[in-house]
């Protein structure tokens, strides 16, 4: 964007840190922005589908139309994580926006609001060459955590038309993926389109990382999105949970020991000849490469940590257990540590788990993660007080 074009209006949101910037620039200079932005992904239209329904499109050519004829749009939103340092200097006003960042923040730059707009203007101008440089006007949230812009996106679009949750944090997946990898050693996370299988620990599919941080977020194991009744108070549970600062972080604390523990069962592999093996477990890799033990795991720390949902404890509370959690959990993974292949064959009691698994009572998706949940609630609780998984496997029961 040139400068000239750019007409700054900085103010400060004192609940969550950000600063919201409206800035006036041209067509062009927005989407070529935006194109830079997400060079490495596509075009923009692939960040989230145009809606395709028949009124959508009668919708979307009557906008392209309006946009031809000059017609000023609702300001498009877009989110931007900076460093510490960055966002200092734009709140000084020393920072040109999109020419100083795009290129350092191609991962954390999103559409928070106007993924459709956008969708029209990339059209028009296919349209009319003459609307580059027609004037729109941009919202900028500039924030220094992923967990401050998540929490303001979620605002943004709760009361509006209903958007799938799930489709809004992968709007903003990459910066929280970014966020993940910096904080959570020995995990190497597969992008959305990547459909290879994990064939070792400490590999999930971004997606899935998505959904365990929603489970975490609501505390919930069996979110359903597709239900707006369910989308709406998943919202609400994220929002209230990402209202606390330390989230992010206590997320990735928990993801964390996933990993380590995934690392840890994955120590025994089964030998060759017992490929006869019969079972859906039969292999330490096996436990985690299942997304119901994942997310398993993940709401039982949640619980253990914040309490039930609807339970709301107070921080000093949250202290407390957080730091109880990370004494057994780090317990937990020193006795596992000491355990020889043999050893952790025995401890994970693959015939036990496979007997109970197999017992299923109403769809198998939601038996699985209630079934995990408290089998990973009842280790959390013992700890090293067992001696192989069988109490947690008969939890359920």
């Amino acid at each position: 964007m040139d400068t000239k074009t750019e007409n700054y209006d900085i103010l400060v949101d004192n609940r969550t840190g950000c600063l919201s910037i409206i800035c006036t620039t041209t067509v062009n200079s927005y989407l070529r922005f935006i194109h830079k932005s997400y060079l490495n992904k596509g075009d923009i239209e692939k960040q989230r589908e145009p809606l395709n329904t028949k009124t959508a499109i009668r919708i979307r050519q009557i906008m392209i139309d309006d946009i031809i004829k000059g017609a000023i749009l609702p300001p498009i939103v877009i989110g931007i994580v900076v460093s510490d340092e960055k966002f200092k200097m734009i709140s000084n006003g020393e920072v040109n926006i999109t020419k100083d960042i795009d290129s350092e923040s191609v991962n954390t730059i999103s559409i928070i609001d106007g993924i459709q707009r956008t969708t029209a203007l990339i059209l028009a101008l296919t349209e009319n060459s003459d609307i580059q440089n027609h004037s729109i006007r941009i919202e900028y949230w500039i924030s220094k955590s992923i967990n401050s812009l998540i929490y303001r996106m979620l605002v943004l679009n709760t009361g509006q038309i209903p958007w799938d949750l799930r489709r809004q944090l992968e709007t903003i997946y990459k910066a929280l993926i970014n966020e993940i990898n910096s904080k959570v050693k020995n995990i190497e996370l597969l992008s959305i389109e990547d459909k290879a299988r994990r064939r070792r620990p400490g590999v999930f599919q971004a997606n899935k990382i998505i959904e365990m941080f929603l489970s975490f977020t609501s505390r919930k194991n069996n979110v359903d999105l597709k239900e707006k009744v369910a989308s709406d108070f998943a919202r609400m549970d994220a929002i209230e949970a990402l209202a606390n600062e330390s989230y992010i972080l206590s997320f990735t604390t928990v993801l964390q020991y996933l990993v380590n523990i995934d690392f840890l069962f994955s120590s025994y592999s089964k030998p060759d000849k017992e490929d006869s093996m019969r079972g859906k477990f039969s292999d330490g890799l096996d436990i985690f490469t299942s997304q119901p033990a994942s997310i398993g795991f993940i709401v039982a720390s949640a619980v253990y940590i914040y309490g039930r949902p609807g339970i709301k404890h107070n921080d000093n509370e949250i202290t407390v257990k957080g730091k109880l959690y990370q004494e057994g959990l780090l317990k937990l993974q020193g006795k596992l540590a000491e355990l020889n292949p043999n050893d952790m064959r025995i401890f994970l009691d693959f015939p036990g788990l496979n007997e109970k698994i197999a017992i299923r009572t109403g769809k198998v998706g939601d038996f699985e993660r209630d079934f995990f949940t408290k089998a990973f609630g009842t280790l959390i609780e013992l700890g090293t007080e067992i001696d192989s998984m069988a109490p947690c496997w008969e939890a359920y029961y």
